[in-house]
């Protein structure tokens, strides 16, 4: 398939995958800075409680409660976001990448028990660019290792998911649509007076689909493509129904590496 982008191009592919993490990390700092009243002293995720989530000795060490206090955690992000603006200027600049991480890493290990699977697939990311940063020549090793973790991260849910009866009858699905945790309240009412049999399907296509990621790579490249466009559709509905914003970002942003693993697999091949 022609395409306006050059997939073979390992600098192009680290340049979208950068530009679609920050995105990711922009989308999940403005949602800290709306909820940073949770992370008060007296707030949901007080560092008082959260710390014990932590088995370091360290990490319960009094002073961190106002080092992670909620004026800190507010600091935290916002200098992350500067970071992130400097970062569109100057994407592989090392001295920002590795910032960058660290500050990261400080708000994964002060909000711990808030973070999702989206957050941990950022400072992976993260890493691997700060990695590929100091060292140009890893670029493909690290757009390899992109790719194979995501992939493996789609695989491994799929694998979870198909040992579940419940997924292949829809049951869980409607489970998860119900849950007001995770869903919006309108599609909460939907899903709860909708037969169960409706989710069959649909329950059964994710299942596949987060199995069939194994071979993703491998796939024609029409095939790839379409593979990816249910991905991005999967995650935008995620999005839209249950609020899971950065996790479209997160996982979209590795979608170059995925790229750029399987055309350079393909001109090896050809």
């Amino acid at each position: 398939m022609h395409t306006p982008i050059d997939w073979h191009s390992a600098p192009t592919c680290l340049q979208l995958v950068r530009c679609l993490l920050f995105l990711s990390l922009i989308i999940s700092s403005v949602q800290n800075l709306a909820n940073s009243a949770s992370f008060a002293s007296d707030g949901l995720f007080a560092w008082k409680y959260q710390k014990y989530a932590h088995p370091e000795k360290w990490m319960q060490h009094p002073i961190l409660d106002k080092l992670f206090g909620r004026t800190r955690f507010i600091i935290l992000n916002l200098v992350r976001l500067g970071l992130l603006a400097a970062g569109f200027i100057n994407p592989a600049q090392p001295i920002i990448l590795t910032t960058l991480l660290l500050i990261s890493s400080l708000l994964y290990i002060r909000a711990f028990l808030s973070m999702s699977a989206a957050d941990q697939l950022n400072t992976i990311l993260l890493v691997c660019l700060t990695v590929t940063a100091w060292f140009p020549g890893l670029a493909t090793i690290t757009l390899f290792a992109i790719a194979g973790q995501v992939l493996w991260c789609y695989f491994s849910n799929g694998l979870l998911k198909a040992k579940a009866r419940k997924w292949w009858t829809g049951a869980n699905l409607k489970d998860v649509l119900q849950t007001e945790n995770f869903s919006r309240k309108g599609v909460t009412n939907l899903a709860s007076r909708t037969p169960v049999a409706a989710f069959r399907l649909p329950g059964r296509v994710i299942v596949l689909w987060e199995l069939s990621a194994i071979i993703a790579p491998l796939l024609p490249p029409a095939l790839l493509w379409i593979y990816l466009g249910i991905g991005i559709a999967f995650h935008l509905f995620n999005a839209v129904v249950m609020g899971l914003n950065t996790f479209l970002w997160s996982f979209v942003s590795s979608y170059p590496a995925i790229l750029f693993t399987h055309y350079t697999l393909f001109a090896a091949i050809i």
